[in-house]
């Protein structure tokens, strides 16, 4: 497919990044983006696989979509290994409320489309799956931990609100606190089934989110 407004060039920011822009937006590719789509499609799960990458395709439309509907303007948007980052341009400056908004933007598409679904489609295991899969990717992003929507407007709170100027220090200690309970479930559930670490990898990455947001 030709995208208009392509540059006619790719550069290399960082390595093992692919960048390149498309009307003024930079658009940031990780290697691991691609290892993770090649490791999906070579086990032959590729119908499964779109049924949890279309929630999240989803998830980030609804937050383009509340930023054009706020005259927000795109920095860029980077490919990573597992989520996509966007970024408004540093220039722009919006009041909290917008900010919330487009931090929400997101969970709102993902609820409203498991509404549309299960209205007006008609009731498959498949479309059941989908509806789940939409509001797992919604609550998910909407716990308050590190780079997450729920923790972005954790902040946004604490600094509207909470009268704290540097809201980063306080936002990484409420995001722990929360994880703490979260990993001592995870352990529990590996003690009892060995094989049960998915809660476990949600954990490390959450934490990881923390660490280096």
């Amino acid at each position: 497919m030709i995208l208009s407004g392509l540059s006619p060039t790719n550069s290399y920011r960082l390595p093992g990044m692919i960048k390149f822009t498309v009307f003024g937006v930079d658009i940031r590719i990780s290697f691991w983006f691609f290892a993770i789509l090649a490791l999906v499609l070579t086990t032959g799960r590729e119908t499964l696989a779109m049924y949890f990458l279309l929630p999240i395709l989803i998830h980030e439309c609804g937050h383009l979509i509340v930023m054009a509907i706020c005259g927000v303007k795109l920095k860029s948007v980077s490919f990573l290994a597992f989520c996509i980052d966007i970024k408004p341009a540093e220039s722009h400056i919006m009041s909290y409320g917008k900010d919330v908004a487009v931090a929400l933007g997101g969970a709102l598409a993902n609820f409203l489309v498991a509404g549309f679904l299960y209205i007006f489609m008609f009731q498959s295991m498949r479309v059941m799956l989908l509806i789940a899969v939409n509001i797992a990717v919604a609550l998910f992003n909407l716990v308050p931990v590190g780079r997450l929507d729920g923790g972005q407007v954790m902040s946004l709170l604490l600094s509207r609100y909470g009268g704290i100027n540097n809201t980063d220090p306080v936002s990484k200690l409420c995001s722990f606190l929360l994880l703490i309970p979260l990993f001592a479930l995870a352990i529990y559930l590996i003690l009892q089934d060995g094989w049960n670490v998915s809660l476990l990898i949600v954990c490390l990455y959450l934490a990881g989110t923390v660490v280096f947001s």
